[in-house]
């Protein structure tokens, strides 16, 4: 595999990376989608956001959005290309995100994901600790009764 870059998102980014987010959503839509409750909550942070992109071979395969809250960065959006999947990109973006907290003085990642992907237990393998797991009215299945959104973090070393 050729180097992975990791850097912040540029304007001229934006058509891949909805190229990358239509592709890791595709997956996602299969299990849940979000409310229109979830869709305004995302709207109100969006100002607070910032992304990194994963570069491969001068193509934008993945990205994740993020941003502070407090002494910790809060992700959300880890996207990668399926095409590009397993490829070790998901842990580089959060290997750089653990950079740009600690530079921040940050001292932990945080994220929320739906437990009914199977995402939880991804995390798991990457240093996460799940602290807590509740029903969730953001998100709705046509295959789970119920939603599960579990928070999670990691120290940032």
């Amino acid at each position: 595999m050729a180097e992975c870059i990791i850097r912040i998102a540029v304007e001229s980014d934006v058509p891949a990376l909805e190229s990358v987010a239509r592709s890791a959503i595709a997956t996602l839509r299969k299990i849940y989608r979000p409310t229109a409750k979830a869709i305004a909550r995302k709207r109100t942070i969006v100002p607070e956001l910032q992304q990194l992109v994963a570069v491969l071979d001068g193509q934008v395969v993945g990205s994740v959005e993020y941003r502070i809250k407090g002494d910790r960065v809060h992700f959300l959006s880890l996207f990668v290309h399926e095409d590009y999947r397993r490829q070790g990109i998901g842990k580089e973006l959060l290997a750089e995100l653990e950079g740009v907290g600690r530079w921040l003085g940050a001292q932990r990642l945080s994220a929320c994901t739906v437990k009914e992907t199977g995402n939880p237990e991804i995390f798991r393998h990457m240093g996460f600790i799940v602290l807590s797991e509740e029903p969730t009215d953001l998100y709705q299945s046509d295959k789970f009764d119920r939603l599960h959104e579990s928070y999670m973090e990691r120290p940032i070393e």
